[in-house]
């Protein structure tokens, strides 16, 4: 069986749902990290050994074997879905420091 090559690409837009973090009281850097952790970490637990990749980029794209329309592609959108809304992600800035 061939190794599966995950590649999701997403923009800050997206993650913020076009909202601008520091004004909502979050560590935008930070946040970012952490939801490509747990993403990485829902991806890989659903396909164990793939070859994984996860991106800031200006566009919001994610592709399984360099395919957008496959039966894994579409868990992958789940997956993704799934993190989002967790709001786990999120991390508070650090309002003390910045005084």
């Amino acid at each position: 069986m061939r190794r599966k090559i995950i590649q999701v690409e997403y923009s800050s837009d997206a993650l913020w749902n076009g909202s601008d973090p520091l004004m909502l009281g979050y560590d935008p850097r930070a946040s970012q990290g952490k939801f490509e952790d747990a993403l990485y970490k829902a991806i890989s637990d659903e396909f164990p050994g793939a070859d994984i990749t996860i991106s800031n980029t200006i566009e919001d794209f994610h592709m399984v074997n360099e395919r957008t329309d496959t039966t894994d592609a579409g868990i992958v959108s789940e997956l993704i879905k799934e993190v989002w809304r967790r709001e786990d992600w999120l991390v508070k800035r650090d309002t003390a420091s910045e005084r």
